[in-house]
């Protein structure tokens, strides 16, 4: 499992649980699509220059981090 952690430009902080790093990266990819959707512009981003471009203010962060529950 992975965790993704995410402090949007709005302050708020989560973190949600995945199967897998790749689905971690999908949801990051998709909350910013969503939250951000006015700023982006006509010109699609790929998903790399998206998170690049979303981070750069220094007030967002994330991060992706293996886990292991016990159950």
């Amino acid at each position: 499992m992975h965790a993704l952690y995410l402090r949007d430009l709005a302050g708020r902080e989560t973190v949600t649980l995945h199967a897998s790093r790749d689905e971690a990266r999908s949801s990051l990819v998709k909350r910013i699509k969503s939250d951000w959707s006015a700023s982006l512009g006509t010109q699609p981003l790929d998903d790399d220059a998206l998170i690049e471009r979303y981070f750069a203010s220094g007030v967002a962060r994330y991060a992706i981090a293996g886990v292991a529950l016990d159950r």
